[in-house]
């Protein structure tokens, strides 16, 4: 940000530096339900058409994930991408700690990774 002076261009003052945030991925509930659906709030994805999302067990490689879909919750290619969009296409089969991972245009480029949730 930069203050200048009655209305010209004379600087006054120059504000500090801010980092805006990127991705993020909010998922729930926690804990979760072994059979029952989980939601993916996704909020600043990159807005590609083949973004997809998977359901990962803790710690577990990118390569293994349980479950995947388009951002549009199906495994049909969507006409548009999505920026901010709740993703409900997941249910963690049994017992275990979960996350949702998002990856960039039907690649492995890992954008961001969710919380991750307990499921009793």
């Amino acid at each position: 940000m930069r203050l200048f002076s009655n209305n010209s261009y004379t600087k006054v003052a120059t504000s500090n530096t801010i980092t805006v945030a990127g991705t993020v991925i909010a998922l729930t509930p926690d804990p979760g339900v072994a059979g029952a659906p989980l939601s993916a709030a996704i909020y600043s994805g990159p807005a590609n058409a083949m973004d997809w999302v998977g359901l990962f067990a803790e710690g577990a490689p990118d390569s293994t994930y349980l479950d995947w879909c388009y951002l549009n919750s199906t495994k049909t290619v969507p006409t548009g991408g999505f920026m901010n969009v709740t993703v409900t296409c997941f249910t963690p089969p049994v017992p275990g700690r979960y996350q949702i991972r998002l990856f960039s245009n039907n690649t492995f480029t890992k954008v961001a990774t969710s919380n991750t949730i307990t499921v009793p």
